[in-house]
């Protein structure tokens, strides 16, 4: 973990495991940040580190994805680059809005928000709570 002195916010960081060290280590934090994780994975693996995030997870806290959403309708040319390369290398997957629900909800989530801060590619922040 890693902590600052004279913190007035008692901010802290910590690298963990998606697997039972997350729900150990980690219950409760207020932040569960995840940026460009989920799309090295297919559907099975990111519904496994979902669910164990949401686990370690109280009233309080929210999960940050900072992933690309693909467009359905003509994606940007790089976007459906970066969705063929993640399939081809890593069996993982860019994701459309329809597919990113699916797999929310399948990890007990709900979206309360979604900031997009790239329009071209659709970079975005979702922000999940628990159901």
């Amino acid at each position: 973990m890693i902590s600052f002195k004279n913190n007035p916010l008692k901010v802290s960081f910590a690298i963990l495991a998606f697997s039972s060290e997350l729900k150990t280590r980690s219950t409760g934090a207020r932040v569960y940040y995840l940026r460009n994780i989920l799309h090295d994975y297919p559907d099975e693996k990111c519904l496994a580190i979902l669910k164990n995030t949401a686990a370690a997870m109280d009233d309080q806290s929210v999960i940050l994805i900072d992933e690309m959403i693909l467009s359905t309708f003509k994606p940007y040319y790089q976007a459906a680059e970066m969705d063929l390369m993640m399939m081809l290398t890593l069996a993982g997957a860019e994701r459309t809005d329809q597919e990113w629900e699916t797999l929310i909800n399948g990890a007990g989530l709900k979206i309360k928000e979604i900031f997009t801060y790239d329009k071209l590619m659709r970079q975005s922040v979702i922000v999940l709570v628990r159901k």
